[in-house]
């Protein structure tokens, strides 16, 4: 969806989603392919790139994220 440039109301969750999960590889190619003058784009393309931090095991509040399995 970023990469097509749609970013419905719902791609929050969706965001939130993918940032427990993991993006994996996938944003490694999807963030090659974004289109970097939609400001809605870029607002997630930044919050997945401090999700990909090494620090990622603090979420972007700053607040401790519960380890896996708690």
């Amino acid at each position: 969806m970023l990469v097509a440039g749609q970013v419905p109301h719902e791609f929050k969750q969706y965001a939130k989603l993918l940032r427990r999960l993991g993006l994996g590889e996938a944003w490694e190619q999807a963030k090659t392919q974004i289109d970097r003058s939609n400001p809605y784009v870029m607002r997630y393309a930044r919050y997945f790139e401090a999700c990909t931090k090494p620090d990622s095991a603090t979420n972007l509040q700053g607040h401790r994220t519960r380890p896996p399995g708690a």
